[in-house]
């Protein structure tokens, strides 16, 4: 059986590279159904699989068991009028039984859907024999939002930013940080001076922190100053719409501007 490997974004943006929630590219294994083993040798361990959209209400009860024809059923088309729904590098051939998913992409957003959700399914492009059935995979349920849902940076924000910087540690300025909505729940408030991963979907030695020390980004400060001084960087550090302009940075910088400027001298 196929078996999707990491956990998925429970949102994804539409035109934003798929990866999963922890960063890395997401990975379908072959696995023996009775001793759940990947299958890493033997002709079936270079299988080559397609990668299709599910329709998210396509296992809800985790029932486990469906024939070929259940699962084609609710492989989801593009709306009329559309591009394809998924696009990219839908093919992927296994290497000791493990698929790396290459560039993919959805076009459309999933509010049309019942459940306003998909799933990612993976099938083998072709049949294996008439004795043997290789269970297809599915991811868990997502949300798919227009890419026009992030957040857009304007010219004053940025400018805000800048000046906040021009100010940062001249003398002795503090920074507190109201966070929206609760958001930001492992240190109220944070400080510029707290270590990156003190804040909410940073999670300590986790991949995003390490590729951020690694470039020489382990405060909150840091952080956003690279972020005003060279976002190309910051991009090449997690290349996803979560870096590219996410309402992560979206929170961080609104709740800059409802910050109290503390000790001025």
């Amino acid at each position: 059986m196929l078996h999707f490997v990491n956990k998925l974004p429970s949102t994804i943006f539409t035109g934003g590279r798929l990866e999963a929630e922890d960063g890395y590219p997401i990975r379908v294994v072959l696995m023996d159904a009775s001793t759940r083993t990947v299958v890493s040798s033997g002709p079936l361990a270079s299988l080559k699989i397609e990668i299709v959209p599910l329709d998210a209400d396509f296992g809800f009860d985790d029932q486990e068991h469906w024939s070929r024809g259940e699962f084609a059923a609710n492989v989801i088309r593009e709306r009329e009028g559309r591009r394809p729904l998924v696009t990219g590098e839908l093919t992927v051939t296994l290497r000791d039984g493990v698929g790396q998913l290459g560039d993919i992409v959805f076009t459309d957003n999933s509010s049309w859907q019942r459940s306003r959700k998909f799933r990612l399914g993976a099938r083998p492009v072709q049949k294996v024999s008439d004795e043997m059935r290789i269970r297809e995979g599915r991811s868990q349920a997502f949300v798919v939002k227009d890419h026009r849902g992030e957040c857009k940076f304007g010219a004053q924000l940025q400018l805000y930013m800048l000046s906040v910087f021009s100010e940062i540690y001249r003398g002795s300025i503090r920074l507190t940080v109201n966070f929206f909505y609760s958001v930001y729940k492992k240190h109220h408030p944070p400080h510029l001076h707290d270590e990156i991963w003190r804040l909410e979907r940073i999670a300590k030695d986790g991949a995003f922190h390490k590729r951020l020390a690694f470039h020489g980004v382990v405060s909150v400060q840091e952080f956003l100053q690279l972020y005003m001084t060279d976002p190309t960087k910051l991009r090449t550090v997690r290349e996803s719409p979560f870096v590219s302009c996410p309402s992560f940075f979206y929170l961080v910088i609104l709740s800059f501007m409802s910050t109290d400027l503390m000790n001025l001298s």
